[in-house]
């Protein structure tokens, strides 16, 4: 491995890192797949499957999962738990085959699940359910945000001329609830979260960029998928 490919490995686990942090990611039973910003897609009716970090020694037919909205909960089967490969197969976990209940409605859900020795972990509207997956459907791609703070400052959201704002992303929110797409793909710079040169403000500054970005992303009722560019990851200077 060259080292530079090595660099770009490392810059790219601490942004995972800082995402776990940010949500407080260390309960007995933690679910890696689907999360808010990786969520996952299933019909219902039909199963999906959970990655779930807990220890290796519990019994498999303890778990269980429920999905839920502001208004109700659903109780979902888990048809099967495994221990095995989790997280692209650089870790142990547990995948649980959970079937979604038919009468689910095609939204954007919470997803819980719950061991009687580990307790529970939720992942808040990580899972959407959709009606078939044999229809068309409409995605929103945006990029660059490059938000870096909560407030915006300028008439565009920004809080500067080359930086978002959180409060942008939720004036945005209603507009793309009411769209209505299957997903929202951020490409790419949606935050600038640290440098590592000597004007770089450090990764407790980087962990509440994290922070308020994930609870923006509260504000959409639909799925967000966040894809990494290098401002998100920082940069040698």
């Amino acid at each position: 491995m060259s080292s530079r490919h090595a660099l770009s490995s490392r810059r790219l686990d601490l942004a995972s890192a800082l995402f776990l942090l940010a949500a407080g990611a260390h309960a007995a039973t933690e679910i890696w797949v689907p999360r808010q910003h990786n969520p996952g897609f299933a019909e219902a009716g039909r199963s999906f499957v959970a990655e779930v970090r807990a220890a290796p020694d519990l019994a498999a037919a303890g778990w269980t999962a429920a999905l839920k909205n502001d208004l109700r909960s659903w109780n979902c089967t888990v048809a099967s738990a495994v221990f095995g490969k989790i997280h692209h197969a650089k870790e142990s976990g547990w995948l649980l085959t959970i079937a979604v209940p038919a009468d689910t409605p095609p939204e954007l859900l919470d997803l819980t699940v719950d061991h009687p020795a580990s307790g529970p972990g939720t992942q808040a509207r990580s899972l959407r359910v959709v009606k078939s997956f044999e229809e068309n459907f409409y995605i929103v791609q945006l990029s660059d945000q490059h938000v870096v703070g909560a407030t915006a400052t300028q008439a565009g959201g920004n809080t500067s001329d080359n930086a978002g704002s959180t409060e942008a992303m939720k004036w945005a929110a209603p507009v793309l609830n009411l769209i209505n797409p299957r997903f929202v793909a951020y490409t790419g710079d949606n935050e600038t979260i640290f440098w590592e040169g000597e004007k770089g403000p450090g990764l407790e500054k980087a962990r509440i960029h994290v922070q308020i970005y994930k609870e923006a992303l509260t504000h959409f009722r639909v799925p967000t998928i966040l894809c990494l560019g290098n401002h998100d990851i920082g940069w040698g200077t």
